[in-house]
């Protein structure tokens, strides 16, 4: 079976007013539709409506369950600034009144200021090439999204297999690379996109007053500054990067930091998500992204994570938190 094509299968089509609706097959699922997945369609069609923002941080509620079929989403601007809008998404499936999730985030405009992040990958984690498969050869993931994305293991055992691993340190970490590659051409440097009017105009790209690569600045920057290399990982001219919006499917791959913790002893557990932020970082050109999660809390039938997705130069390309509801998975 061929793959699925994240991008085709979380596509939005208008219908007016802030209202669009979107086909959601089952290729995402875990138990149900991945709620990063969901996520991302509701993303989509906030996307539409500030076509020439990109996404910097967005928080999902999950209200109810989704299953995957026709869905709507309704999006409301809150603020609409000159360089930063804020808006709120409600998603639910065609067949229900009751609301199935809800997105608030902020999408922004690119201006100058001060360059603060760290290009570096855990040291024990494996690199792509080390890091053995999610799965043993000649296996088939169990769960849909799994046959959508190629994974290997960087960091910890084979959760989610008939592997047997004590307990241990409540982090995991994974690569993932999508089978049908997710790109984006970036509306801020596009010069074939569409300006989208905005009611006060302001230039999208403040001059630089200062030089990006000065010798003398260079040397006195901390030497995990990565900033240093941004020519280099994200040319001027470079509009072709991976699509942010396929990173909440990604991000929401936190429950296997509790499964390492607990060991392979452990009854299973099923772990559906309260709710999701994201964070959209460093914009990359690569589709292969480090995913580190870590459990910071669970107690009492709920658990608290978080994670960084680095790509292979070490990049912050997004972060995560998420709280979620431990439990025996469904039969």
């Amino acid at each position: 079976m061929e793959p699925a094509d994240l991008a085709r299968d979380t596509a939005v089509r208008p219908l007016g007013d802030g209202r669009y609706r979107a086909h959601l097959p089952s290729h995402w699922d875990f138990f149900a539709p991945s709620g990063g997945v969901l996520m991302t369609i509701a993303l989509r069609a906030m996307q539409a409506e500030a076509p020439t923002f990109r996404p910097m941080a967005a928080t999902t509620t999950f209200v109810s369950a989704v299953p995957a079929g026709e869905l709507t989403i309704e999006v409301v601007r809150l603020r609409e600034g000159n360089v930063a809008t804020q808006l709120r998404a409600t998603l639910r499936h065609v067949s229900s009144n009751d609301v199935g999730l809800e997105v608030t985030a902020t999408f922004v405009k690119d201006r100058e200021g001060p360059e603060v992040h760290r290009r570096a990958l855990p040291a024990d984690a494996r690199t792509w090439d080390d890091a053995p498969p999610l799965f043993p050869p000649g296996s088939e993931a169990k769960l849909s999204f799994f046959r959508q994305v190629e994974g290997r293991i960087a960091i910890g055992a084979p959760v989610f297999t008939s592997a047997t691993f004590p307990p241990g340190e409540p982090r995991y970490a994974r690569w993932f690379r999508y089978l049908v590659p997710q790109r984006t051409r970036d509306p801020q440097r596009d010069p074939h996109h569409a300006p989208h009017h905005e009611p006060h105009h302001e230039p999208q790209h403040e001059p630089h007053h200062e030089p990006r690569h000065d010798p003398q600045r260079d040397a006195a920057r901390d030497p995990y500054d990565d900033s240093r290399c941004d020519a280099a990982r994200e040319p001027e001219d470079a509009i072709d990067l991976f699509d942010p919006l396929a990173l909440p499917p990604l991000v929401d791959t936190m429950p296997a930091a509790l499964v390492m913790a607990l060991g392979s002893d452990h009854p299973p557990i099923f772990m559906p998500s309260l709710d999701l932020t994201v964070h959209f970082l460093a914009p990359t050109t690569h589709d292969r992204l480090l995913c580190v999660s870590t459990c910071r809390f669970a107690d009492r039938g709920f658990a608290s994570c978080d994670i960084e997705l680095r790509d292979p130069d070490g990049a912050l390309v997004a972060f995560g938190t998420q709280t979620m509801i431990v439990r025996r998975p469904p039969r």
